[in-house]
């Protein structure tokens, strides 16, 4: 059992009753077992053992596969193509007085495809710029559905159009709602 203590959130910003089969995580506490089982998410992106918070949860880490030089010349001679694909970050929008000038900025999402319950990070511009469907760095298009909302910053009405950009994102991107569940973020 890990020392780490889980941070609190509200109950409805936590992601909660996933499951994995394995491949995705290792535990924290004894590094380098696989974790197979439920688990839940933070606002965050971090990982936790267990369906929901609690105070026998611990901690789960994604596991880093960096082939050596040595592998990466052996599957080139082979004609074995190594997995590239980079995990996507959790990453809150980073804004500047510029921004408020502008008032409006693009956000971008993720979520896993392959996960009946929607599993939703928000990415920076530079991780939605690699996103691909090749084995070249960057995020997994195959696996990772993604989307952009202009996010309105200022203005008596940005809740409003706020509100209305998760509505249209919710259709194709189901869990979004949850997720940007205050449309004036980041509002002045």
């Amino acid at each position: 059992m890990s020392s780490k203590r889980e941070p609190f959130y509200p109950l409805h910003k936590v992601q909660t009753g996933l499951y994995t089969a394995g491949g995705e995580y290792i535990l924290r506490s004894d590094f380098g077992t696989e974790y197979i089982g439920l688990y839940h998410l933070l606002p965050t992106g971090d990982a936790w053992t267990k369906a929901a918070p609690g105070t026998d949860t611990e901690p789960l880490i994604v596991p880093q596969f960096n082939a050596s030089d040595t592998v990466k010349l052996y599957n080139q001679t082979r004609q074995i193509e190594s997995n590239n694909y980079q995990s996507p970050i959790n990453v809150k929008p980073d804004l500047v007085a510029d921004d408020y000038i502008q008032g409006e900025i693009p956000r971008y999402f993720v979520q896993k495809r392959n996960n009946p319950i929607p599993t939703i990070y928000e990415i920076s511009r530079s991780q939605y710029l690699s996103l691909n469907s090749s084995n070249n760095p960057g995020i997994n298009s195959t696996i990772w559905n993604y989307t952009t909302i202009i996010w309105k910053l200022s203005g008596d009405l940005a809740g409003y159009f706020n509100t209305i950009s998760i509505g249209k994102a919710e259709i194709d991107f189901p869990g979004i709602q949850n997720y940007l569940d205050n449309p004036l973020e980041f509002s002045k």
